[in-house]
């Protein structure tokens, strides 16, 4: 075979700052504020317990200690569900890598900062306080107090200013804070708060007070009814939908209560029943990119995880084994100009519906589980953010709300039921850290839903009409100018939680074995959310733990079906299968060089010098290794020295140049070419760039017996760049 040469790889990692954009601009951390608290942020307290007294699918237990075979992982996709599984994965010692089509990660929890330092978000994202996995990831990644706790209340803001409650606040927790709460509200008449009382009476919230499962079950039966159905089936009233219900679909959901399955709406109603702090809202102290995804992005990097930005996977290349069984055998990605096949032991494809449509194969539609993703559609949204020159939601003091000193109004997510948003909130009040800026005054945050009427509109007439919603809202507002504005469409959001899809919602596990699925759209316990994307990558990285061993085997498989294929079918002489004793997990002997090659490939793609993640079996027990600084005899020696080395190696990478194969006197060798470069995790955090060659000599049985070593730097330069500190960091990590 002739010899295989590689070109440097254009697939580079990217660089992503978790401290966002540069500010241009003097803001104030800590505005005073008329309406809200502001200043609780721990997550250590005002948080459900969701490991007791609630189905236990809500909350995994913590997973047991992985102890089998380090696996590579390639994720499609850097939202919440990719990163969630990114952070699960390499806690239990796999290697990651997340590649985005975006220039920026976080997905439908995504921002990014524009030329003029404005934080443009893709959404306006409130925190139940029963979103427990999505909290201990917060936790877990240092950004257990980048949320700001709002009054423990539901406010709904109608036409003309006036303002009806969900007030949750009582001394006596769940169930009689919800209780007094619905029984107390303003936002409807006695009679629709006697109907609403009747028709929650009889639903499923009862049974959850004292079987959380048995009651889950029951909301999850009710899928294929509306919640309107639902709801007047059970005594409810029209006027308690358009008035309370409506909007709090529309907020969850993005659809309304005649177009929602009952199953979205009751499994929030069972948690606000049966939790105290479940209805307790928080927001994010400023935009997700620096207070939620970049602490993520951080916590992954740190640990070897890499984001290769602007890479969009274009096919999923897959084969059939002779047992017709289906796997994947690597993905065909692009960015700009460039196109990579990049090759893991795991594939995730962590999309939103309309991306994991894009992205599976078609063939692969003869199966059901693949074939219902079909079924599923998104919900389009539009995101409005309208800046002010004062306080659009002071409606107490006119005066007040002409001054820019400091920031007025009420510091909460806001309904209503009289606007096409049927959600919003003031992002200079209630996450002042990148809203507020000292000098200017509002900005409001609307969510258009249903997005469709607006979707084909210019972003001008869309801004006039929210403009023209928000006076009619908020009155005292008038004669306030608008000083800045942006609108983000995105045609398919959430998918559409309409009755009786919740069938369709695919496994994270696919009968394609090392193929698997993240995202708030597949199957798990919650709602399309923030939490049901932290949980489905909980789940996707506990099904990958689990197929450890036989996705250890498939790899295994693959670099011999590789060799198989590369040697063009040819019969192979029975002295060249001597030796070939190996059973269960271990690699069958290689028969020929390139057998030897495919498994040297391999190793190189998980770069085995600096993660000590190589193929033994390929090496005699007394192999020789050697290179400029040492050398020493012992395959076990060898793997020992690694595991030694490894802890100290950050943002390791290893790039195969060339490899190929040849003849000297009466020694087969292969050669490879290669480039290491690593950070050492020293205080000075060094850079050890090297160049260099290695060379195999192998036995007859096709055994490596000499590893050798060379590098285009003398050990003593090698040495020397230990005690170098790196300059500034600026290329891609």
């Amino acid at each position: 075979m002739a010899a295989t040469s590689r070109a440097p790889s254009t697939l580079a990692p990217a660089s992503f700052s978790a401290a966002g954009g540069s500010r241009r601009r003097r803001r104030c951390p800590n505005p005073r504020v008329r309406v809200g608290v502001g200043v609780r942020c721990s997550l250590d307290s005002n948080v459900s317990d969701m490991a007791v007294n609630a189905p236990k699918g809500l909350f995994p237990p913590e997973p047991e200690h992985y102890r089998g075979p380090k696996l590579k992982v390639a994720i499609i996709g850097a939202g919440l569900a990719g990163m969630s599984t990114a952070v699960e994965l390499l806690d239990q010692g796999h290697e990651v890598d997340l590649y985005e089509s975006r220039p920026f990660i976080g997905g439908k929890v995504g921002s990014f900062v524009d030329r003029k330092g404005n934080h443009i978000e893709m959404g306006l994202h409130v925190f139940f306080g029963c979103y427990s996995n999505l909290f201990r990831l917060m936790k877990k990644v240092g950004a257990d107090n980048n949320l700001l706790v709002k009054e423990h209340t539901h406010t709904f803001v109608n036409k003309g200013g006036t303002i009806g409650e969900l007030d949750f606040r009582f001394p006596v927790g769940a169930p009689l804070h919800g209780i007094q709460a619905f029984l107390r509200t303003n936002q409807l008449k006695v009679y629709d708060k006697a109907r609403n009382a009747v028709a929650l009476a009889l639903s499923p919230v009862v049974r959850a007070l004292v079987d959380p499962d048995g009651a889950l079950q029951q909301v999850r039966d009710l899928d294929d009814v509306s919640f309107s159905d639902w709801f007047l089936s059970k005594g409810g009233t029209r006027e308690s939908i358009t008035r309370m219900w409506d909007p709090v679909a529309y907020a969850l959901g993005f659809i309304d209560c005649d177009n929602i399955s009952a199953r979205c709406m009751l499994t929030i109603f069972t948690l606000f029943a049966t939790k105290t702090e479940a209805s307790l809202l928080r927001m994010l102290k400023g935009s997700p990119d620096v207070y939620l995804s970049g602490p993520i992005k951080k916590y992954i990097t740190d640990r070897g995880g890499r984001f290769h930005l602007r890479w969009g996977c274009r096919e999923v290349l897959y084969d059939k084994s002779p047992d017709g069984e289906t796997y994947v055998k690597g993905l065909l990605l692009s960015k700009a100009t460039s196109r990579e096949i990049i090759k893991a032991d795991a594939y995730v494809a962590a999309c939103d519906v309309p991306g994991i449509k894009r992205l599976l194969p078609s063939e692969w539609r003869q199966w059901d589980t693949f074939d219902n993703i079909y079924k599923l559609d998104g919900v389009p949204v539009v995101t409005v953010q309208l800046r002010y020159n004062g306080w659009v939601t002071e409606l107490q003091d006119l005066e007040k709300s002409r001054q820019l000193k400091k920031a007025v109004g009420l510091d909460n997510l806001l309904y209503t039921p009289d606007a096409d948003f049927s959600c919003f909130s003031d992002l200079a009040l209630s996450s002042p850290a990148d809203y507020y800026i000292e000098g200017q005054g509002s900005l409001i945050q609307a969510v258009l839903t249903p997005g469709d009427p607006y979707m084909p509109l210019p972003n001008e007439e869309i801004i006039s009409k929210v403009q023209k919603q928000v006076l009619e809202l908020f009155p005292s507002s008038r004669g306030l100018e608008l000083t800045w504005s942006s609108v983000v469409k995105i045609g398919q959001s959430l998918y559409r939680e309409s009755p009786g899809n919740d069938p369709f919602r695919p496994d994270q596990k696919t009968l394609v074995k090392n193929f698997f699925l993240s995202g708030s759209y597949t199957k798990q316990d919650y709602i399309d959310s923030m939490e049901g994307a932290t949980l489905s990558g909980r789940r996707t990285a506990a099904y990958i733990c689990g197929a450890g061993e036989e996705l250890l085997a498939l790899r295994k498989k693959l670099i011999v079906d590789d060799s198989e294929k590369a040697r063009g079918c040819r019969v192979v002489d029975d002295d060249l299968q001597k030796g070939d004793e190996g059973g269960g997990a271990e690699l069958d002997s290689p028969r020929s060089v390139d057998d030897v090659v495919a498994v040297l490939e391999a190793d190189y793609q998980r770069a085995y010098f600096l993660t000590g993640n190589f193929t033994p079996d390929i090496y005699t027990e007394d192999c020789l290794f050697e290179d400029p600084t040492i050398k020493f005899r012992g395959r076990s020696r060898y793997s020992q020295n690694l595991d030694l080395l490894v802890p100290f190696f950050d943002s390791p990478s290893l790039e195969l140049e060339n490899i190929e194969k040849g003849l000297r006197v009466e020694t087969k060798f292969i050669m490879a070419t290669w480039t290491l470069r690593t950070y050492l995790r020293l205080p000075w955090r060094p850079l050890i760039v090297i160049r260099g060659n290695t060379t195999y000599d192998l036995d007859e049985e096709y055994k490596v017996t000499r590893h050798a070593e060379s590098w285009d730097v003398s050990a003593l330069e090698a040495i020397g760049q230990i005690f170098v500190p790196a300059p500034k960091q600026t290329d891609d990590i």
